[in-house]
């Protein structure tokens, strides 16, 4: 036997002498999606709006008919997606789980938008459990959320948002503790250059997120406490180098609740500057020095709450109802609206006072892998105009509402 016969013998020996160390398994799973929607009237959201959001305001054409009461419909198979799993095993009681999923995601007329959904893996040692990667950010727990059959999820009422992420969980009995550090890629957000992650990237500081679990009986509720530092300028608008930054909070509270064959979800947040989460608020100029145009800022807060009540009849049939609500709590300093007709508030949402929606559907399972569906979602808003305080004035012709009538089928595999 040669040497290079060596090598390749002692190679496979010692592959097949630690083979039995790690047992991976491999599962591939998703769902193709297919889903055809009418709208009432014109609406603001994101994909082509596939996700709504919100109705637009009242606009009066030159004899005072609404331009925006004119509905929309379409047909959408852009939701589908795929996810990979692998799952390992070793002998030192552990176990290590890498995840990755890609979607469609429809924009602009164009079909062919794959994008990255999860990219992560975890590793749980004993009562530790550590995450890397890009996935929900943790106010977003996937298996306590709201499941509505709209691709919206629940927005702009739900925290629906992904994150770089470093996570660790501690567990002991019923009990959970979360720290993260994140940061920003696909949801970002908004300031002088638009939605992008480069204020978070120059504030130096990762987001930072605490949250406790803790399950009773079955039932599971969780508290969590948030804060994010964003520099939304490096230079002023008169060419100075300048350090500014919001400072911002969120906290919220979610529960999960089962009675025999009914199961209530709900969550109540308050938020500042969570734009990229799609809630209501963002951020303001406070006030600005005249010489260097050097600004400081305030964010701008909202409260929102949604819960989901579902019955399930049988394996097959199961209806439910969301209910959400959303309300502009404004500014804690004094607002800027303006300077030198440039643009200084930004954010989601920042002139409406409050929205609101109710959504029944009901889902029919067939042969466990094909599921049918129908929603009818009603989202109102009421429009107006910020005030210096932060908060919304209603205008006149804001209150408006939108109907959305949708049906669904998805092939899950």
């Amino acid at each position: 036997m040669n040497n290079k016969q060596k090598i390749i013998s002692t190679c496979v020996f010692l592959f097949h002498s630690f083979l039995p160390m790690y047992a991976f398994k491999t599962t591939l799973s998703g769902y193709l999606k297919s889903d055809y929607f009418v709208d009432s009237r014109q609406s603001f959201g994101s994909s082509d709006g596939y996700n709504l959001f919100y109705p637009l305001m009242r606009n009066d054409d030159f004899v005072g008919v609404d331009i925006h009461r004119k509905g929309q419909s379409q047909i959408m198979a852009l939701a589908s997606r795929v996810k990979l799993t692998v799952d390992a095993s070793g002998k030192l009681k552990s176990r290590t789980k890498g995840v990755f999923e890609v979607d469609i995601n429809g924009r602009n007329n164009i079909s062919h938008l794959f994008r990255i959904r999860h990219a992560f893996f975890e590793t749980e040692y004993d009562q530790f459990m550590f995450l890397a990667g890009h996935t929900w950010h943790p106010f977003y727990q996937s298996s306590h959320a709201p499941t509505l059959i709209s691709n919206n999820s629940g927005q702009p009422f739900e925290t629906y948002s992904r994150h770089p992420q470093m996570r660790l969980t501690f567990s002991s009995g019923n009990t959970s503790l979360i720290g993260a550090l994140l940061s920003q890629v696909d949801f970002c957000s908004d300031g002088p250059l638009g939605n992008d992650n480069i204020y978070l990237f120059n504030s130096m500081i990762p987001e930072l997120h605490v949250q406790l679990q803790q399950v009773f009986s079955g039932q599971w509720i969780a508290f969590g406490v948030d804060f994010k530092k964003i520099n939304p300028r490096i230079v002023t608008d008169k060419n100075f180098s300048v350090r500014e930054y919001v400072h911002s909070v969120m906290a919220g509270i979610m529960g999960d609740f089962t009675y025999k064959k009914c199961n209530l979800k709900t969550k109540l947040m308050y938020a500042q500057n969570a734009s990229e989460m799609v809630l209501m608020g963002g951020y303001a100029a406070s006030s600005v020095d005249q010489s260097t145009d050097y600004r400081t800022y305030t964010p701008l807060s909202s409260i929102s709450w949604w819960a989901q009540l579902s019955y399930k009849i049988n394996d097959a049939v199961e209806p439910a109802l969301f209910v959400g609500y959303s309300y502009n709590l404004g500014a804690s300093d004094p607002v800027i609206l303006s300077i030198n007709n440039t643009k200084t508030v930004y954010g989601f949402g920042t002139n409406i006072k409050q929205l609101a929606r109710v959504s029944p559907r009901i889902r029919f399972t067939l042969f466990e892998v094909l599921e049918c569906a129908g929603e009818l979602e009603y989202t109102h808003a009421w429009h107006g105009t910020l005030q210096t305080s932060g908060k919304v004035t209603e205008n006149v012709k804001g209150s408006v509402g939108v109907v959305r009538m949708l049906a669904s089928t998805r092939y899950c595999f």
